[in-house]
């Protein structure tokens, strides 16, 4: 995740059990940013496939920052998907635990790299207080240690935390790290407040350390809307 979105359900974790047994399940989401740009994004997710293979992914396409008078044009994207393979848990008799590929491509200038690694996601039990709480959420720890450019790698904790049956928060904290560079911190939390039917409220905070090298402003508030599918 070089300029991670979301994510909105942070991981391919709760996709994954929505979608057990049917088609792919597909999320739209669109955000105002404190920064002057529109970010439009969607998201795919697969139920388990065969040979234990499933794919998480989303592709997200951002306006142009400080720019307010063109926010509606986006012109910057990020695509990135992965494909997690559950074979190597029922090897080792791991519950949770999957090999990974993941595949970034980001543009302008980003170019596509693919990174290899492992994740290992359990349950979070979430204490009730009151009327919040309560419910199962879960921790996904990954690390992917090797990426096709030769030079880096990324070790990442991703959440989903339920408040309530119509809230929950999801995100991630991303270190990424590559030779001769600082490590660069990427943090993103999403608050949902369920609305009607399929429609969310998303409030997202945003730090990118990795857009922060690029020469972009990294840190920013985002509200909007988000449909499941």
């Amino acid at each position: 995740m070089l300029f991670p979105t979301e994510k909105i359900f942070a991981d391919d974790g709760k996709q994954e059990k929505k979608s057990a047994g049917k088609g792919p399940s597909v999320i739209a989401q669109y955000l105002l940013d404190t920064r002057e740009f529109n970010s439009l994004a969607v998201y795919v997710s697969t139920s388990r496939l065969p040979l234990g293979l499933s794919i998480w992914g989303f592709t997200e396409v951002n306006g142009t920052q400080y720019k307010s008078d063109d926010r509606f044009n986006l012109t910057r994207s990020l695509s990135e998907y992965r494909f997690s393979f559950d074979g190597l848990g029922q090897k080792l008799n791991i519950k949770g635990l999957v090999a990974q590929i993941e595949y970034n491509d980001i543009t302008p200038g980003g170019g596509e790299i693919l990174r290899f690694g492992v994740a290992y996601r359990h349950k979070l039990a979430i204490p009730s207080v009151g009327k919040l709480g309560g419910s199962d959420g879960w921790l996904q720890w990954r690390a992917h240690p090797y990426e096709t450019d030769g030079d880096g790698g990324q070790a990442s904790l991703i959440y989903f935390i339920p408040l309530h049956k119509k809230a929950h928060i999801n995100g991630w904290i991303d270190l990424n790290y590559a030779e001769g560079n600082s490590p660069r911190w990427v943090v993103g939390p999403f608050l949902n407040l369920y609305l009607h039917q399929s429609i969310w409220a998303v409030l997202r905070y945003r730090y990118n350390g990795v857009e922060n090298a690029f020469g972009l402003d990294g840190t920013g508030w985002a509200l909007g809307l988000r449909a499941d599918f």
